[in-house]
């Protein structure tokens, strides 16, 4: 899960959120809503690290470790909280390069069976009796309207190995015959109570209390903490979730319509 989501806040109101320094990248960027954000996108990512505090730039979704061999594919768009300590892919990432991704909100599909009606379509099967299965999507959001900020990975591949250790999400400066890829993944956990009705799994949403201690703000977070963090109670963040057209299903439509609820 967490295939698709929506982004539509401005940089510089994600910078204000966050309190973080918005990367030459992307400063001054012309901003477009992007109402469809599927895997390979280049996203919006907060990062941090001791000496340059939180920077807002960009990253491919689809986490590259600094150790592939490519040809990559899309990588991986997310990991599961329990296993990123011991899983290679994640391991190096969730130790020394965790970052936050912004989220308008995001898409989950559910399972409808029987006889209805989803986006003025009937659901019956042509064959006479018969039933099947419709998946819907819904929208997900918090209830109280800010951004959500979801727990994420990164990691930074380059054809020098000599600079995968950089830790800042900041640019490198490209060298004649280098190619890096700045990626990331998200991390998801069991659904809370409100979501366990769509889907198992959901992202991990951090609260502001919570940011430091995940960005690695003082220093090397200790296992516990994080481990506390990702255990937290996911009821204690309000979300909510309606219906919306299947429009979402292809990467071709991007618009406000995608949003819109259904009955």
């Amino acid at each position: 899960m967490c295939g698709r989501f929506s982004s539509l806040t401005p940089p510089g109101v994600l910078a204000r959120i966050f309190d973080a320094e918005v990367t030459p990248e992307i400063d001054g960027e012309e901003f477009h809503p992007n109402y469809n954000v599927a895997p390979s996108t280049r996203i919006f990512v907060i990062a941090s690290s001791p000496s340059n505090g939180r920077r807002l730039g960009r990253m491919q979704w689809g986490l590259v470790p600094h150790w592939a061999k490519p040809p990559f594919g899309t990588g991986q768009i997310n990991a599961r909280s329990e296993t990123i300590g011991e899983k290679p892919t994640f391991r190096d990432s969730y130790r020394k390069r965790r970052c936050v991704i912004p989220m308008t909100g995001y898409y989950e599909w559910r399972t409808v069976r029987g006889v209805e009606v989803l986006d003025s379509r009937p659901v019956l099967d042509p064959r006479a009796g018969a039933k099947r299965e419709e998946k819907r999507a819904v929208y997900v959001t918090r209830r109280d309207g800010q951004p959500l900020a979801v727990a994420g990975l990164w990691s930074i591949w380059t054809s020098n190995h000599d600079l995968a250790d950089d830790r800042t999400g900041r640019d490198v400066a490209h060298r004649e015959g280098e190619l890096q890829r700045r990626t990331c993944c998200v991390v998801t956990r069991d659904a809370n109570t409100t979501l366990a009705t769509v889907h198992d799994r959901m992202p991990v949403v951090l609260e502001k209390e919570q940011w430091p201690v995940w960005l690695g703000e003082n220093g090397p977070s200790d296992e516990s903490d994080l481990q506390e963090l990702l255990g937290s109670d996911p009821d204690s963040i309000d979300l909510s979730f309606v219906d919306v057209s299947t429009l979402v299903n292809s990467v071709r439509n991007n618009g406000p319509e995608l949003i819109v609820p259904v009955c």
